[in-house]
């Protein structure tokens, strides 16, 4: 053996990890030169200490220029690159000096194995054949300012190259990806911006593009993730060379990512056929089969997965595919297929392959409870609708007042319980005493103890006067109440003052909350000319705030939080408390706990539900409140009048602020119906759920709601679906959700306030409808929708798919909105719908034509998409929202055709129907930005910045091109063109916008050391 092994480094401040690379490969190699870019740590020191030779270079923003640096020094026969945050596997190491054994090989590649989790697991990687090392003196040089290549292609043919080209059998583990590495060196920053300069520099690069398009994908940027790798083919395609394969799956695993994966059939075929032998374009063709509920035919595919194998590293080769992976969805796919026994098979060999694979376990688990967990399941809810309840009330009452509280807690709703009363008859009225005899009379499963009157209990228009033998009468009844709901094993106590009115919907709203100790809310005047106060607190006896013991809070900060407690109390919702009482349910779990009501011999704190609250809390139980529907407390005879109020409040519907229906459609929403309605508590006063043939958890969540389910079947028409839901709405107002919409907590106190506030003359309430977001969770594109809108003015659903809400009337908009949050694949059920109505004859109506035409567009039928708007915008019927946004999909189509001035005229023509939209202006702008004619580019660019807000008509707007977008492509346009000061004031204007965008940040420090320099003087 002979020969001579140069191993060729650039680094810049790696301390961390360059110790462990250098040590990996120090006994294997000859001499190893490093180019350092810039250190300010000890990397430097660290490279000296291995023997190497450490060269400055000045940074340039170059990669490929630093390693031909490196390159240039090296006097090795073979010349061996690595990064810092790699290292070659230590078995591997002395199989390195092979490539010094005389032979025609000019490259040898390697196996990369490419960490990306927070720890390196080897399940867990992708593999992939890399050109590492290459003879030195034969002209091979890095080429690529970033992400660089060596230009083996410009000495050699392609299939010389090929042919000189050997494979080493070395592991070279690559740590850089892993999430802490990568945040910790901002590489995905630096890497982002170094990109964008190259394809400045080089438009027609296509892996400038393919690039980005990782770079953005990383950062969860889909939109432009998908639309970077599509201009990277397109460009490879252009240059009459094939995609290379890891194109093809980074395109469908944006897909995937985006729950798009239906857009991505039948064309993934195409792609298989480019690369038969690339097992992860077959996992994904299964994935998307899988999504479309074709079973057998995913069944069969993840099959020929697992026949291929992981083994092909001549692609990027996704740890699990032709495995674990393909082993998990096969069984899911059995499953489906009703043979469960081959599915846990399955599951068992996926686990055997990779033990903490958690969604493996989880199936397992719930195949092996198999039909006992779908038993269980059935028993839990049969325990549900027979829970029994016990109401009781101590009862030391006027009669006028008694007569309206039996009245409310007999009109109590009761649906799925069971329902006992329980009174201790402590009255002095005779008057009173029949009334509860008579309750008993009329109602089943009364129970009445009675009393033996002691002492005068008394109130007056002032106040109610207590002593301490009236209240520890009182804690004794209310113990021996509890007593009696242990023994006879009621699942739960209904605790309520005789002087309380309460909403029918009470009892259940209570027990749908879950908890274990709850109060419904009243307020009360405890002292004439007072203000209303609840019947909760946060602290103490009898406290609105909670006090540290570290700092005391002055009267103003106590008063200010105070206030707040309260403003809560009078917002409907479900909150925790440090104390309650009056009107309580307590489950049974609590009761055992050992809740009681008498008195705590080392607490002076007045009243039995003090000790009764210090008590839960000292057990771990959590005391809420629930502020939806206020009670009505008649704390003197001259309430009594607004109790009548009350009451007939409740009998016509009218309760204070407006009543809302919550209406719904669904279909196996199991995964985001839960957060839905939790979004909706204590805004929505009734819940209509239509479903349209659930066969799994989506109807039991929702009754867990208290949701009203009506079953409906599916005939192909979403509207006669929410129009039947609409029709089961009994309250004034009407809310429509999808499952997978929610409302944010800031929306929700928004909605909470308009509830509280809205004009009844109002039919409609326009709201925002936020779609896409960025990776900071602000959002992208929204539109506006008719969300709330009055009953009585019986507003209809119009059209199968795509319906919408045909509303007039008094329409106000609303800052508030609701959230798209899809976690379910996209179908190509609204297409099915559409063909099939196509082909039977049937006429579009020219929204309907409309949608058509976006769904053939969607699933990737590009040429007939472009038909179908043609035929739209020729009737010159449609909304002028839907004729712009068609010309700007029409262009969008001709692009992905490769057809640029059918594009250019589709973008023209949608300024015949109103002003200029800046999404239109922005695609104008990148068109001939992409051509390099920056001073039309420009100009579109200037429009779009200046055309101010967007048009509040509904349409669906894409935020950053109505605000920063323009801007930031004038910077660079401004750039390009040596006009400085323009650029940085676009850049600047930018910023106004997005203050943390990191673009921009990094623009703001480029401009202002030009700007600087330019004032010295300097070059």
């Amino acid at each position: 053996m002979s020969g001579k092994l140069s191993l060729c480094m650039i680094v810049r401040n790696e301390e961390r990890h360059i110790g462990r690379c250098l040590q990996s490969v120090k006994e294997a190699v000859d001499e190893i030169i490093v180019v350092d870019t810039g250190s300010t740590d000890r990397t430097p020191d660290i490279c000296r200490s291995f023997g190497a030779a450490v060269i400055e270079y000045g940074w340039n923003d170059d990669f490929a220029a630093a390693r031909n640096a490196g390159i240039e020094q090296a006097t090795g026969d073979w010349i061996l690159w690595l990064d810092s945050d790699e290292e070659v596997a230590e078995e591997d190491r002395a199989a390195l000096r092979e490539a010094l054994v005389p032979s025609d090989n000019i490259l040898y590649a390697v196996c990369t194995i490419h960490y990306y989790e927070d720890e390196p697991k080897p399940e867990l990687a992708y593999r992939l054949a890399q050109q590492r090392l290459f003879r030195n003196g034969c002209g091979l040089r890095f080429q690529g300012t970033i992400h660089e290549t060596l230009n083996v292609l410009e000495l050699f043919p392609p299939e010389e190259a090929e042919a000189r080209t050997g494979m080493l059998p070395v592991k070279v583990y690559h740590y850089g990806y892993m999430r802490s590495v990568a945040a910790e060196l901002g590489k995905g920053e630096r890497n982002r911006r170094l990109l964008e300069l190259q394809r400045e520099r080089d438009d027609a690069n296509p892996w400038t593009y393919y690039h980005l398009a990782s770079e953005y994908y990383r950062e969860g940027l889909y939109e432009n993730a998908f639309q970077h790798v599509n201009m990277a083919i397109v460009r490879f395609i252009t240059k009459q060379l094939a995609p290379p394969s890891l194109l093809y799956k980074l395109k469908y695993a944006i897909l995937l990512a985006t729950g798009s994966g239906e857009g991505g059939w039948p064309s993934i075929e195409k792609a298989i056929e480019l690369y038969p032998d690339y097992v992860d374009l077959h996992y994904f063709k299964g994935l998307i089969l899988y999504g479309k509920a074709m079973y057998a035919e995913a069944l069969d595919t993840f099959g020929r997965c697992l026949e291929m194998g992981e083994g092909n590293i001549r692609h990027l080769t996704m740890a699990g595919a032709g495995s674990f992976l393909a082993l998990y969805y096969a069984a899911l796919c059995l499953e489906k297929l009703g043979t469960p026994g081959e599915a846990e098979s399955r599951l068992r060999q996926a686990l055997g392959l990779y033990p903490q694979f958690e969604s493996a376990k989880e199936a397992l688990d719930r195949l092996e409870r198999g039909t006992t967990g779908f038993a269980s399941t059935s028993h839990e809810e049969g325990d549900r609708m027979s829970r029994r309840i016990l109401a009781a009330s101590p009862v030391h009452q006027k009669s006028a007042i008694l007569k309206l509280f039996l009245e409310s807690l007999a009109g109590l709703d009761r649906d799925g319980l069971e329902m006992d009363y329980l009174f201790f008859d402590d009255n002095e009225e005779e008057a009173s005493r029949r009334l509860l005899e008579e309750f008993a009379e009329r109602q089943d499963g009364v129970t009445i103890v009675k009393e033996q009157q002691v002492h005068a209990y008394i109130k007056d228009e002032s106040t109610h006067y207590w002593n301490d033998t009236l209240v520890d009468k009182v804690a004794s009844m209310k113990d021996r109440i509890i007593e009696h709901a242990l023994e006879r094993g009621y699942d739960a106590l209904f605790l309520i003052d005789s002087d309380l009115l309460v909403h029918p919907d009470t009892l259940l709203r209570l027990d749908g909350t879950g908890k274990s100790i709850v109060s419904n809310i009243f307020w009360t005047r405890w002292q004439p000319n007072t203000s209303e106060l609840p019947q909760v607190w946060m602290m103490d006896e009898y406290s609105f705030v909670r006090q540290s013991r570290r700092k005391a809070l002055t009267d103003e900060e106590a008063n200010r939080k105070a206030a707040q407690f309260l403003e809560l109390m009078r917002t409907p919702g479900v909150y925790e408390v440090g104390g309650l009482g009056a009107c309580t349910l307590i489950r049974k779990e609590a009761l055992e706990k050992g809740v009681r009501f008498h008195r705590l011999p080392n607490v002076s704190f007045w009243g039995e539900d003090r000790h009764f609250c210090i008590r839960a809390v000292a057990l771990g139980i959590e005391l809420y409140v629930d502020t939806r529907k206020p009670a009505y407390h008649i704390y003197r005879d001259s309430d009594i009048e607004g109790a009548i109020r009350f009451k007939r409040s409740i009998e016509k519907g009218d309760t204070p602020g407006i009543g809302i229906s919550l209406c719904m459609i669904v279909k196996n929403e199991e995964r985001s119906l839960e957060r839905c309605l939790q979004s909706v508590q204590g805004i929505a006063d009734e819940i209509v759920v239509v479903d349209t043939g659930s066969t799994d958890r989506t109807k039991e969540i929702a009754l867990q709601f208290q949701a009203k389910v009506y079953d409906f079947a599916w005939i192909d028409d979403f509207s006669a679906a929410r129009n039947y839901a609409f029709g089961q709405a009994t309250e004034p107002y009407i809310l429509w959700l999808d499952a997978d919409d929610v409302l944010e907590q800031p929306d929700q106190e928004k909605f909470i306030a308009l509830k509280r506030e809205l004009d009844p003359k109002v039919d409609s309430v326009m709201m925002d409808y936020h779609l896409m977001f960025d990776s900071t969770g602000k959002p992208t594109v929204s539109l506006k929708r008719n969300r709330l809108v009055k009953r009585s003015c019986g507003f209809r659903w119009i059209g199968v798919v795509h319906e919408y809400l045909e509303v007039a009337g008094h329409v106000i908009h609303s800052d508030i909105a609701v959230t798209h949050r899809k976690d379910k694949t996209y179908t190509d059920r609204n297409l099915r719908i559409y063909r099939r109505k196509a082909e039977q004859g049937e006429t579009f109506s020219p929204r309907d034509q409309y949608y058509y035409a976006n769904e053939l567009k969607d699933h990737s039928y590009v040429e007939e998409a472009v038909v179908q708007y043609d035929i739209f915008l020729k009737t010159k019927q449609g909304w002028v929202e839907d004729q712009i946004a068609a010309c700007l999909k029409l262009a969008d189509c001709y692009g992905r055709m490769y057809e640029r001035d059918h594009q250019l005229q589709a973008l023209f023509r949608s300024m015949e129907y109103d002003r200029p939209r800046a999404e239109c202006c922005c695609r104008l702008g990148a068109l001939f930005m992409a051509e390099n004619r920056l001073q039309q580019a420009i100009y579109w660019y200037e429009t779009a910045a200046s055309l101010g807000e967007p048009p509040r008509s509904g349409a669906l707007i894409d935020h950053a091109a109505w605000t920063w977008l323009p801007l930031l492509q004038l910077c660079v346009l401004y750039d390009k063109l040596g006009q400085t000061d323009k650029a940085y004031a676009c850049n600047e204007r930018a910023l106004r916008f997005r203050p943390d965008h990191p673009s921009m940040l990094y623009n703001k420090k480029y401009f202002q050391e030009k700007l600087a320099k330019q004032e010295e003087g300097r070059p």
